[in-house]
């Protein structure tokens, strides 16, 4: 039971390239079609990446994004920390991914990796003209690592 899903791995890569610099340039690329017609219809998901940058301009920047958490709640949803919340826990997946398949992929697996490491990649996260806080930059780097 040690299946990698590849479905879910193209699934978190799209989330990830949400939050590049240009996001709707970045999902017209993704294995995941929907993504591209969500950025280009919601001005909301096209500026997400402006939203982390703001939650992180705060006193936040040396952040545990173990603190950071996914909820279903009405408050939490639109809440200022959720976007940070989606992007610190789509890299924590990654992270947790690469240290569980690490070394033990087949081909096709490899594969699905390199879509999220494009993704990883399209961050930028030290980008001078739209710098992600440091606790984003120290969880991208641990995803990258993995």
């Amino acid at each position: 039971a040690k299946r990698l899903a590849p479905e879910a791995l193209a699934f978190i890569a799209g989330t990830l390239r949400l939050f590049s610099i240009r996001a709707e340039a970045a999902t017209e690329a993704t294995a995941v079609p929907s993504f591209e017609l969500a950025v280009q219809n919601s001005p909301t998901l096209a500026s997400l990446r402006k939203d982390v940058a703001a939650f992180g301009g705060g006193s936040c920047e040396d952040l545990d994004v173990s603190d950071l958490q996914i909820s279903l709640e009405r408050d939490k949803i639109s809440g200022e920390a959720m976007p940070a919340a989606i992007l610190c826990s789509s890299l924590r997946f990654v992270s947790m991914i690469g240290e569980i398949y690490g070394g033990s992929l087949n081909d096709a697996e490899a594969e699905v990796f390199d879509e999220v490491s494009r993704s990883i990649l399209l961050l930028k996260p030290k980008n001078k003209s739209s710098p992600l806080p440091r606790f984003v930059t120290n969880a991208v780097s641990e995803a990258a690592q993995s």
